[in-house]
C-alpha cells in the first residue's frame, strides 16, 4: 500500500497544531514504529518538507505553514513497474547512463515493507506480476508452489526455495532450490501458470554459488556439431541458435552449457554429440546420474 495517505494525514495532524510522531501514526495505520519513521524520514528529506520535532510537544510541527505536499505521486502499480525496470536494467551490459537509469528507477520504485498477502496469479498473467510476488518472496525467505509450463512434460507442480531473479538471453529467470529433486534449477518467468507463496521459510544453501546466475553478459558463444536420427526444427530460444550443416547434422550455438544438456538429453531424436568431446562427456555424466538417483 502507497504511503502517501498517511503523509496526508500526518500533515493534516501538523496543520491542526496536534504535534503528530511516529507512535501516533504507527498506531493510526497499523504500522511498525520503523516504517512510521520511515514515513516521517521520506516526507522530510524527500518532499523536502520544512518539519521539525518538538522536544517539549513530543511531535512534529512545520516550520513553514506555506509549504503544500506534492499532489502528483506514484501509485502502487506504477512502483511495482518501476520497480521491474530498475531491474531489468540492472541486470542489463552496465554502462554509465544504464547504471543511471536502474538507479532511477529504484528510487522511484522505493515503497513500504509488504505487509499483504500475497495472492496467487491465474494463467497469463504478465511476468512483472510474478516478479513481483517471486522478489517478495525471495525477500522474506518463504518458499514458492508453482505450475510450470514444461515445454517437454507439460504442467508441473513444483515447491522452490526462490533464491535469485536475474535477466538473461531474453527473458527474466528464476534460479532456486527445488525441494523434491533436491538440486538447484532454473526457471523462466513466463512459463509460470500459477504462483502461491508459502508461509515456510527456507535457508539459503551454503553450496549456491550466486555468479552462476548473473545477468546480460555480452560474450562469443559455444558451438557443436550434433547428430539427430531425423530432421529438426530447433527455435531459438535461451540463447541457442541452430543451422541445418547435411544429413541429420546441426551445428548448434549456445551460451549456456546446462540448456543444451537439457534441451537435447529430452529430444528423444538425438542421437549423437560430434563435437566437441567435453560436451558429449557432461551429457553422458548427465545420464549416469540420472540413472544413479533412480535405481
Amino acid at each position: 500500500m502507497s504511503n502517501m495517505h498517511r503523509l496526508i494525514w500526518f500533515d493534516k495532524q501538523m496543520r491542526a497544531l496536534v504535534y503528530p510522531n511516529r507512535g501516533n501514526l504507527a498506531e493510526k495505520f497499523e504500522i511498525s514504529v520503523r516504517q512510521a519513521q520511515r514515513d516521517i524520514d521520506y516526507l522530510k528529506n524527500s518532499l523536502e518538507a520544512p518539519i521539525k520535532y518538538s522536544a517539549k510537544r513530543r511531535g512534529y510541527y512545520y516550520e513553514d505553514e506555506s509549504y503544500i505536499l506534492p499532489s502528483v505521486y506514484i501509485n502502487d502499480l506504477q512502483k511495482r513497474m518501476l520497480k521491474f525496470l530498475a531491474y531489468r536494467y540492472g541486470n542489463y551490459t552496465q554502462t554509465p547512463k544504464v547504471a543511471q537509469l536502474s538507479e532511477l528507477f529504484k528510487k522511484l520504485a522505493e515503497e513500504d515493507e509488504i505487509e499483504d498477502e500475497i495472492p496467487i496469479f491465474d494463467l497469463g498473467k504478465p511476468v512483472v506480476q510474478h516478479y513481483y510476488v517471486i522478489y517478495n518472496a525471495i525477500c522474506s525467505k518463504n518458499k514458492l508452489k508453482l505450475t510450470y509450463r514444461d515445454p517437454y512434460k507439460g504442467n508441473v507442480a513444483l515447491k522452490l526455495d526462490p533464491y535469485k531473479l536475474f535477466y538473461k538471453y531474453n527473458a527474466d529467470h528464476l534460479a532456486g532450490y527445488d525441494n523434491e529433486l533436491r538440486e538447484f534449477t532454473v526457471l523462466r518467468l513466463d512459463r509460470i501458470a500459477a504462483l502461491e507463496v508459502l508461509s515456510e521459510s527456507f535457508v539459503v544453501s551454503s553450496e549456491f554459488e550466486t555468479k552462476k546466475y548473473s545477468g546480460f553478459v555480452k560474450k562469443e558463444p559455444y558451438v557443436a556439431k550434433v547428430r539427430f536420427t531425423c530432421e529438426q526444427n530447433i527455435k531459438v530460444d535461451r540463447g541457442i541458435r541452430a543451422k541445418h550443416l547435411e544429413g541429420f547434422t546441426y551445428e548448434i550455438e549456445f551460451f549456456d552449457v546446462e540448456e543444451l544438456i537439457n534441451l537435447l538429453i529430452c529430444n528423444s531424436r538425438f542421437d549423437k554429440v560430434l563435437f566437441p568431446k567435453w560436451l558429449s562427456q557432461k551429457i553422458i555424466e548427465r545420464c549416469e546420474g540420472i540413472i544413479g538417483r533412480l535405481r
